[in-house]
């Protein structure tokens, strides 16, 4: 499913150091970059996509979010589904809301199945199963096996994002893109609604300050300490943070807070009983 896809636990929108000498050589042998510019996927792309079963850690950099999208889709299309010259093959479920599915059709309308009209031939595009999901707490569905509550979060005062929730012996939330948590999100994954939260990977960009469609780190303990989760790993930071400098700081406030937090690092494994 897209979330998935799109979840990244690493943590990094961009690596805080390039290492250099042998370290570097090292670095560049086991990581890639792409930049998915307007004319993605070009054969160039396709070279490069081709290296990943051996890369030990992928690093994307996209100019958009459109050219995210366009990335996932391509991903699904040549890594995910068997080849098929009539796109006979089973379809990858996508799970969204009505308002992102609205915004799918218009922005990437090939991707919606369409009867074919006499004398149109038949392109082999991704085949995707898309699945409607609500904005509620209390309408979770079930992907892969796994039941996922839907965490309905402000990406901006214009925009629902949607964290998600899961686990039945430890419970996680993951919260990619939050500028303002609602009352009702806020009140389901409290400690204080008795659904106290084991882990929670939060949204955190800019160290300073604030910004309109992110937490940033200010507002982001903020909420640590409202919802008073068991653990706490921070996500989607930009080069401005000094992953040992900055965990050095967090160890002092976990202390002070009694809330374990961390910044969240690549290739970083979470062993967790769901």
């Amino acid at each position: 499913m897209a979330s998935t896809l799109m979840m990244r636990m690493m943590g990094l929108r961009y690596p805080l150091k390039i290492p250099q000498g042998k370290e570097r050589r090292a670095y560049q042998q086991e990581t890639m970059w792409m930049d998915c510019n307007s004319v993605f996927p070009s054969d160039d792309h396709i070279g490069m996509m081709a290296r990943l079963r051996s890369l030990a850690r992928f690093e994307d950099c996209f100019d958009s979010l459109n050219m995210l999208m366009q990335f996932l889709v391509w991903m699904i299309f040549v890594l995910v589904q068997p080849f098929s010259p009539t796109n006979d093959i089973a379809p990858t479920p996508i799970y969204l809301s009505q308002e992102a599915m609205d915004s799918v059709g218009v922005k990437f309308p090939y991707l919606i199945p369409k009867k074919l009209k006499e004398g149109q031939e038949l392109r082999r595009v991704a085949q995707l199963d898309w699945k409607i999901i609500e904005n509620d707490c209390q309408k979770p569905f079930v992907a892969s096996g796994l039941e996922l509550v839907p965490l309905p979060v402000m990406h901006g005062e214009d925009y629902i994002s949607l964290g998600f929730l899961f686990g039945e012996k430890c419970k996680v939330a993951y919260i990619s893109d939050v500028s303002r948590i609602l009352p009702t999100t806020e009140h389901y994954i409290s400690k204080n609604s008795d659904q106290q939260l084991d882990l929670l990977i939060l949204d955190t960009l800019y160290k300073k300050g604030s910004h309109n469609t992110h937490f940033c780190f200010p507002q982001t303990l903020d909420a640590v300490k409202k919802l008073c989760p068991k653990r706490a790993l921070l996500i989607g930071m930009t080069h401005e943070f000094d992953y040992h400098v900055d965990n050095e700081f967090l160890r002092e406030w976990s202390k002070r807070e009694g809330i374990p937090v961390q910044l969240a690092r690549d290739g970083l494994r979470i062993p967790i009983d769901l």
